[in-house]
């Protein structure tokens, strides 16, 4: 009997569960999936259809095999409101029973202007989200929104991004191809986009690159993801990413997101024992980014559950190996990633209280930008603490600064939601973030990292 093996490792800030997600693509991703691509109307819900699909008119081809004219039925319950107008822009892929939408792949005009589709809460459907500029609309909330006109350049460029990958993959230089490839990509930022949004064009570019045998070019083009980390493809083989990640030689940037691509295989990394003892090696690594990551990866036996019974007993012997080897790390350990890392391991995989350690502070924090927010998770190390208050202050090139968009969740011994505030995202320059909080009623101070806005309003984040 083949063996079922279930990771039920949980994340802070993690969505909902995932069995109704549905994915969300930018324009270059929707090309990829597409088999044609057409503007049609809308012209009534398909008679006697079994469930509800609508019918669509042809009225102009941007790409495929269909024909102006031509009548489609998809369905399309999911994307269609009141209030749009009936003209939209359809991305459609081929099947057996007939045509059927890409996911999320349905744009829509609104008194002039183009909006796209997202996933907001799973379980539920697609919700209509101002189309920006492409692709950073997805991670980069308020660019100036789309008319047909502009939805109509926005697509041809994503087809020539497309068409363009083909060329450069098959560049012979390997600087040229690296190149090449990495052009047709968004620039690497911290930002990050709404939960479900996946990068499929990008994948595919990393995976090219990977092939071709440049792993650190695909590392490179990873970084370019703005994705959901959990959605994506594997890059190449867990020995090779592990092997990469433990050269001190490499960018640590780099080593990092080696490891944490290892995820992307699953099961043939729990399977793997000397590859799980090899992450763990790297819980002392002499930087500690790559000791954060290394914490996250190694401990994932203990979140996983197999229905055979050898393997379980496996699993669970690389499990205690895995908390001693990180305890051993906590007792010295004194980078905030890292304490965050062990912290958010005890919290939510082994579900019990940090070892007893003198002189540990009393939070671990971290932040990542959403959207254009600074989301702050903090974890108190004493699980009978009490949070009150918390804020999130900066300093913009050195003066005091106002963040008008964050969010800060304590996971402490009250069942508290958090604080945060809505607003436009922090204009260009170098913030210092610090968290301020009432932790027992003691005003707890610390910083949890350097941001660097962009004049495109693209954000860097750094511990």
């Amino acid at each position: 009997m083949k063996r079922v093996v279930v990771c039920l490792v949980l994340l802070l800030a993690a969505g909902s569960a995932r069995a109704a997600m549905m994915e969300s693509y930018d324009l270059a991703g929707l090309v990829v999936k597409s088999d044609a691509i057409v503007v049609a109307d809308r012209i009534g819900p398909t008679p006697a259809a079994p469930d509800r699909r609508g019918r669509y008119r042809v009225v102009r081809v941007v790409r495929g095999g269909l024909a102006p004219g031509a009548e489609v039925d998809v369905w399309d319950e999911l994307y269609v409101t009141p209030e749009i107008d009936p003209r939209v822009v359809l991305f459609l892929t081929k099947r057996d029973d007939g045509w059927q939408l890409v996911s999320s792949g349905m744009r829509v005009t609104v008194h002039g202007k183009v909006f796209r589709f997202d996933q907001r809460s799973n379980p539920g459907g697609f919700e209509l989200v101002p189309q920006g500029r492409d692709p950073v609309d997805q991670w980069l909330p308020g660019t100036p929104q789309l008319d047909a006109a502009g939805l109509d350049r926005a697509i041809a460029d994503a087809i020539r991004r497309v068409d363009a990958l083909p060329a450069a993959l098959a560049e012979r230089d390997p600087a040229r191809r690296r190149a090449a490839v990495l052009a047709l990509l968004p620039a690497a930022s911290s930002g990050r986009a709404f939960q479900f949004y996946v990068d499929a064009f990008g994948n595919e570019a990393a995976r090219g690159l990977a092939r071709a045998g440049d792993l650190e070019g695909a590392l490179l083009a990873d970084a370019r993801d703005h994705g959901a980390a959990d959605l994506r493809d594997a890059l190449a083989t867990v020995g090779a990413l592990i092997a990469y990640a433990r050269d001190t030689a490499h960018p640590v940037a780099l080593r990092v997101l080696a490891l944490a691509a290892c995820d992307h295989h699953g099961e043939d990394y729990f399977a793997d024992p000397a590859a799980v003892r090899a992450v763990l090696a790297l819980v002392a690594d002499p930087d500690p980014g790559v000791r954060a990551a290394a914490v996250e990866l190694g401990s994932r036996p203990a979140g996983v559950i197999s229905s055979d019974r050898a393997e379980q007993k496996r699993l669970d012997a690389l499990a205690v190996e895995a908390r001693k080897t990180i305890e051993k790390q906590y007792a010295v350990e004194t980078s905030r990633p890292v304490l965050f890392a062990i912290a958010s391991l005890y919290r939510n995989v082994l579900h019990r209280a940090l070892p007893s350690r003198r002189g540990a502070p009393p939070i671990a924090a971290a932040v990542h930008v959403e959207q254009a927010s600074l989301e702050v998770d903090v974890i108190c190390l004493d699980p009978h603490a009490h949070v009150s208050d918390a804020r999130l202050s900066a300093t913009r090139d050195g003066a005091p600064a106002t963040i008008a968009a964050f969010n800060v969740s304590p996971y402490c011994a009250d069942p508290s939601t958090g604080v945060g505030a809505a607003g436009p995202p922090p204009p260009p320059g170098h913030y210092e973030l610090t968290l301020e909080l009432v932790l027992d009623r003691r005003r707890v101070t610390m910083p949890v990292g350097s941001l660097v806005v962009a004049p495109s309003g693209e954000a860097t984040l750094s511990p």
